[in-house]
């Protein structure tokens, strides 16, 4: 998936995982603005894009759009590396607050 230029699933997931390793991803499915996590990612990050049932043409004319771009994985890139910067790093926190909370235990 990481080499991939473009993404066309029905899957949550995949749209999930390609919008966060910055590649542009088309989700054909009923559940469009609907889950709360790609809508953020679609809404605010515009990192990926629903289509719904009954909106073929508008998803053939989307993925053309999208091939036609120069430079689109930069530009993805970028978006991807803006979302990340509002996000924290759950592993460093977990590492963070397990060694804060080993200090509190008396072993």
């Amino acid at each position: 998936m990481t080499h991939a230029k473009l993404i066309i699933t029905d899957s949550q997931s995949m749209s999930v995982e390609g919008a966060v390793l910055g590649i542009p991803t088309l989700r054909f499915n009923s559940f469009g603005k609907k889950i709360s996590i790609l809508k953020e990612l679609e809404d605010k990050y515009d990192l990926t894009i629903s289509f719904i049932p009954g909106e073929e043409k508008k998803l053939l004319h989307k993925i053309k759009e999208l091939l036609r771009k120069k430079r689109l994985n930069i530009i993805w890139n970028n978006k991807k590396t803006n979302m990340l910067k509002e996000k924290i790093d759950f592993n460093q926190w977990m590492i963070e607050f397990f060694n804060k909370e080993s200090k509190n235990i008396n072993l």
